[in-house]
């Protein structure tokens, strides 16, 4: 972790290297990442309809988010614990804190994979979220997606075929009505 540069102060990421070309050390090579940077690219990718992607620490810090209050949190350099988010902050990393909780998972201890679903008690809606490590900083990748992102077309389909079988019937039982009204 770095925060300290010649003309400002701001979390980033820094890693370096030696750089060995033909067997012959030439150099060191280093790469400075701010965080907000890293926030900035995670607002960028879509995830599924209305789902978010973060990355937090091992401790449950907000690391890197598309959230607006930590990308001006992190340029005063703090960063907010998933704990201490509430829904009215920002809901869907609320939700995470809150599967996190119920399925008493360890952030510490995550050394694969965890997928986990959530019916909220706020608005009584599922969400599956996933929990996966980075191996960097025992940093956690985590994503939040609403089951309705998922399930949206199939209870449209639903909808779709119950209309058509409603229409069918009806036409059935009008056709079986007047034919029966004809041969009587």
């Amino acid at each position: 972790m770095v925060s300290d540069f010649p003309d400002h102060r701001r979390p980033a990421i820094g890693v370096s290297t030696k750089l060995v070309v033909y067997r012959k050390f030439v150099g060191v090579i280093g790469v400075v990442i701010e965080l907000e940077r890293l926030s900035r690219y995670l607002a960028g990718i879509q995830v599924g309809m209305s789902g978010t992607a973060f990355i937090m620490d091992s401790g449950g810090h907000i690391v890197a988010s598309a959230d607006a209050e930590d990308l001006r949190r992190q340029e005063a350099g703090e960063m907010r614990a998933l704990a201490d988010i509430t829904p009215a902050d920002n809901g869907l990393l609320a939700i995470t804190g809150e599967a996190l909780k119920a399925h008493r998972v360890n952030l510490g201890e995550v050394t694969e994979t965890r997928q986990l679903r959530l019916d909220s008690a706020g608005d009584g809606a599922g969400y599956f979220i996933n929990v996966s490590p980075l191996h960097f900083n025992d940093w956690l990748v985590a994503t939040v997606i609403p089951e309705r992102d998922f399930l949206a077309n199939i209870d449209r389909n639903s909808r779709i075929l119950l209309y058509v079988l409603a229409f069918f019937t009806l036409a059935v039982a009008a056709s079986a009505i007047l034919l029966t009204n004809r041969l009587i």
